[in-house]
């Protein structure tokens, strides 16, 4: 397990850095979120930020770059003097736990714990997201108009009367579909068409700003 820590300030963040290897996990000092992204494909682990050196807009905007990037890594901050403001200003981002520079030993490794537990099951359904998303906006329009009334229940001859297609046309692109998402059946494309359909009025990456 891998704690990436990113800090405009190296020593910031010293004394986690010294919980963590204390706590045998490899700790990895980063001063610019550019590093950080290059460093987070050494593997898995939790993005560890220093609060005081960043916004809440500066930590929205690293968690998704981290997504742009493939990289699942649950995202935590700390500071010297957290507030109750700040803490739910974060935690809506969303931030997965905010805590104090001098958090003790066993619940430090309590929160990596969970850290761990985090990134290998929601960090990788947003990054499964992404993926999906970015296929989704580089396809033709003619792709997109199928897929659209297949995932409304319409069968292929109901889409090629809507589009003014031939039928083998609408099975052509119906098997296109199943090429581009490396799918191998109607059932798995519908479920597939589900994480990004039912969300077409949110942004490309889904990434809404908080209210």
């Amino acid at each position: 397990m891998i704690v990436y820590l990113l800090s405009k300030k190296t020593a910031s963040l010293d004394v986690l850095r010294r919980t963590a290897e204390g706590l045998r996990l490899t700790a990895v000092s980063c001063s610019s979120v550019n590093a950080l992204l290059q460093s987070c494909a050494r593997g898995s682990g939790c993005v560890l930020v220093c609060g005081a050196d960043h916004s809440a807009s500066e930590i929205r905007d690293l968690i998704r770059k981290l997504r742009q990037h493939f990289h699942p890594h649950a995202v935590l901050v700390a500071e010297k003097e957290p507030t109750a403001f700040r803490a739910v200003e974060l935690l809506r981002l969303p931030v997965l736990d905010y805590f104090h520079t001098q958090i003790e030993p066993l619940a430090f490794q309590l929160v990596i714990q969970n850290a761990r537990r985090w990134s290998e099951t929601e960090g990788m359904r947003e990054v499964f997201r992404v993926q999906l998303r970015e296929k989704w906006e580089r396809m033709s329009d003619g792709l997109k108009d199928v897929l659209r009334l297949l995932y409304d229940g319409k069968t292929n001859r109901e889409i090629a009367e809507t589009l003014s297609l031939s039928l083998r046309t609408v099975e052509s692109r119906r098997a296109k579909l199943l090429e581009e998402f490396g799918l191998t059946t109607f059932a798995e494309l519908i479920r597939t068409a589900a994480f990004f359909l039912e969300q077409e009025i949110l942004p490309p990456i889904f990434f809404t700003e908080s209210a």
